[in-house]
């Protein structure tokens, strides 16, 4: 078959020939840095005395190898015994500093708990307890208007920590629900046998919505007691304890009358819930 000039096949096959053309017709000639010989090979290490042709420091023997190794660990063993108990005690020195600052910043977040979560007492003004057998009906409007009254007071109080910048605001208003949950979700108040209310209290930032509805509120906690008998109450601002997404630096659980359990051993962050009316 007749091969044009200028065809790849032509060109290809000139490269190979060409290749083997410039290729060396047998074993490079090599001189060796260690003993000074030369022998023409292919091999990496000098067939007089064995040793590579490419090692560095050719001319230092094994030996002296193996000494300069020994020197250089007994060195390095000194270096570490005069270096690394400096660095150890640094590091512990380091770590007391650390313990030490954050044991600091433990006290001052619990004092701010302790400070933020006090109990605040109160009663309203010109609301007096029903007189002994009123009616049933009288007994739950006069509950009915402790329990508002509380929300004011709450609200007065959350309005004042914002001005003086311990909270967030503006603030709307403030919810009371119960917090004993129930499954008719009645609060305390509404139940004659009790004498007392607990609640969970928002002083409401803004509403929640969905699908043009308020589904909930977002704002700051508040927990409550009511006293039927009396006509008092008591709150607490409730630090929550974050949830998986954070970690607490400190937990300082709210006084037990604010959740109505006085004298009631302390569960985790909480209290045993009260089994009395």
């Amino acid at each position: 078959m007749d091969v044009e000039p200028g065809d790849p096949r032509t060109k290809a096959r000139d490269d190979v020939r060409d290749v083997f053309a410039r290729a060396p017709k047998g074993p490079p000639l090599r001189r060796c840095p260690n003993c000074g010989a030369e022998h023409a090979t292919h091999r990496g290490f000098c067939p007089a005395c064995d040793k590579a042709y490419d090692r560095r420091f050719a001319r230092v023997s094994d030996r002296q190898r193996w000494v300069l190794g020994a020197v250089g660990l007994v060195v390095a063993g000194f270096a570490a015994a005069l270096i690394l108990p400096g660095v150890f005690e640094a590091k512990r020195a380091n770590d007391r500093r650390a313990a030490a600052e954050q044991a600091v910043r433990v006290a001052e977040e619990r004092r701010r708990l302790t400070r933020e979560q006090r109990a605040v007492r109160g009663r309203p003004a010109g609301l007096r307890a029903p007189a002994r057998g009123a009616a049933g009906a009288e007994q739950l409007a006069a509950r009915r208007r402790l329990v508002t009254a509380l929300e004011a007071a709450i609200l007065a109080d959350a309005r004042a920590r914002v001005a003086a910048g311990e909270l967030d605001g503006p603030l709307t208003r403030v919810d009371c629900g119960p917090l004993m949950r129930t499954p008719e979700n009645r609060g305390e108040e509404e139940d004659l046998a009790r004498t007392r209310g607990r609640y969970d209290c928002v002083a409401v930032k803004r509403d929640v919505i969905n699908g043009g509805k308020v589904v909930g509120a977002f704002g700051h906690p508040f927990v409550a007691t009511a006293d039927f008998l009396r006509f008092t109450y008591v709150w607490c601002k409730d630090n929550k304890v974050p949830g998986e997404r954070g970690k607490a630096l400190a937990k300082v659980p709210v006084p037990p009358e604010c959740v109505g359990a006085e004298g009631r051993p302390r569960v985790g962050d909480g209290y045993l819930a009260p089994t009395d009316p």
